[in-house]
Order: C-alpha cells, then sequence, then structure tokens
C-alpha cells in the first residue's frame, strides 16, 4: 500500500494533493529453493485513489479520480547479503482510470468547476521497478 496527503504553505488544499493506493500480488519462485531468490512470475491486482493539482498555481486544472488494473508480473530478486536484496520487476495487464477534471478558481476562497467525466483504459506495460530492499 502506498499513501501521500501533501499540503501547500499558503492554504489549506490538503484534500487536493492526495494519493492513495492498495495493491497484492501473489509470485511463484522458480528454482529449486522456495528462498524468495531469483527468477519470479506472479499476478497483481491495484486500485488507487487520487486528487491533484498543479501546486504552482493558484488557479488550475485538477485531476481527481480512481485507478484500478491488474495483469502479470515478471521479475528477478538477487540476494546482494543476507539480508540485503536487489529486485527488477515488470508488470504488464489492464488498467482503467476514471476521473473527472476540475478548474480551482482564485475567488477569497477556493471555488471549484467541474469540466468533466472521463476513461482512460487499456492494456500495457504498467510499471518498471529497481529497487532495494532489507529483509529482516
Amino acid at each position: 500500500g502506498a499513501w501521500a496527503d501533501f499540503k501547500t504553505a499558503d492554504t489549506d488544499t490538503k484534500e487536493r494533493y492526495a494519493f492513495s493506493s492498495v495493491g497484492v500480488e501473489g509470485r511463484y519462485w522458480f528454482g529449486k529453493s522456495n528462498a524468495f531468490k531469483g527468477l519470479y512470475a506472479g499476478l497483481y491486482g491495484v486500485y488507487s485513489q487520487f486528487n491533484t493539482m498543479d501546486p504552482d498555481k493558484r488557479e488550475g486544472l485538477g485531476h481527481s479520480g480512481d485507478l484500478y488494473g491488474g495483469g502479470l508480473s515478471v521479475g528477478y530478486v538477487l540476494p546482494i547479503t543476507p539480508r540485503l536484496i536487489l529486485e527488477v520487476g515488470l508488470r504488464g495487464g489492464y488498467r482503467s482510470v476514471d476521473y473527472q477534471t476540475y478548474i480551482n478558481s482564485a475567488l477569497p476562497t477556493s471555488h471549484f468547476e467541474w469540466q468533466g467525466d472521463f476513461t482512460n483504459s487499456g492494456f500495457g506495460i504498467q510499471q518498471l521497478n529497481i529497487s532495494i530492499g532489507y529483509r529482516f
């Protein structure tokens, strides 16, 4: 899971800069030992909510919506030390984003004007990751 809650210094815009996500992934590890290292393949699913606007503009176009998707993953985990690992992975599959756009009008207080509802979906590469991890 992931969560971020951004706030600008000059105004209480907490709700306009938010992101949350939850995901699950099941992996099958290839090889003779099941020590969570080496090559793996898996299935994943993700759901996210977001609300963003350009932080440098008082009047700006914002996007608020939901994202969901899922598909196949493949990767490799290389142990660097007994506890430190390097992981490289790739995810591909379907994703759909349902979102609304809005304009924040600069009045004495913020006023949001909804511009429309949109959907963007399709198949493709969804994520490439290179990470360093520590196993306790």
